[in-house]
């Protein structure tokens, strides 16, 4: 199955599945913090491998952490966040008032990696009972570059052939912060894109 020929319902539905890991992150992430947050997919959609990088801006400086899942599934994972949004967050881990910081060093990189680890385990956990499959992931790795250089050095890692993307982009609200936008990547090979679509219904 190529993943360039979803339907509008298919992808919707990989949204709602979305939407559901998101809520599961939340309430991680709100217990890290000790605040109310919420978070959402708004908007899914398909992109060809080369248009990843239009998507978020090649020059943008991100944070960004990279793994792979397995289990009854396998795939990989990307979530990128802007850099100055990451620093935000920052800010929130460290007590901060929201906009302190100014970049992003070796305390904010480490409190970072585990706001990652909770936000893309969660996304997989919940995805994984809503489906009912075992997902595994693992162990993270994050940056902090330019959006079109972590983005290379993941397509670099894909021995698979994939050549499009599910994209979810993804919304973070706090109530210091509104607006933290990320985007969530998934890269499904073509042999287990129909079991996903098949625990969905959808096939």
């Amino acid at each position: 199955m190529d993943i360039q020929s979803l339907t509008p319902l298919q992808i919707d539905a990989l949204r709602e599945v979305g939407n559901i890991g998101a809520g599961n992150a939340a309430t991680a992430l709100s217990r890290l913090l000790n605040r109310r947050i919420s978070m959402s997919v708004p908007k899914a959609q398909i992109i060809k491998l080369p248009d990843v990088h239009a998507l978020v801006g090649p020059e943008t400086r991100i944070w960004g952490i990279y793994l792979r899942m397995d289990g009854d599934l396998h795939g990989h994972l990307l979530f990128l966040l802007p850099e100055d949004r990451a620093s935000v967050m920052v800010d929130l881990l460290t007590g901060r008032p929201p906009g302190s910081s100014s970049g992003i060093d070796e305390i904010a990189e480490s409190a970072l990696a585990e706001v990652g680890n909770i936000l893309t385990s969660n996304y997989l956990i919940a995805m994984g009972n809503f489906v009912g499959f075992n997902l595994q992931p693992t162990p993270p790795l994050t940056a902090n570059d330019m959006a079109g250089a972590v983005i290379d050095s993941v397509i670099a890692q894909l021995t698979e052939e994939v050549d499009a993307v599910l994209a979810l982009e993804t919304e973070l609200s706090i109530a210091e912060a509104n607006g933290l936008v990320g985007y969530l990547f998934m890269f499904p090979t073509p042999e287990e894109l129909p079991k996903l679509l098949g625990a969905l219904g959808l096939t």
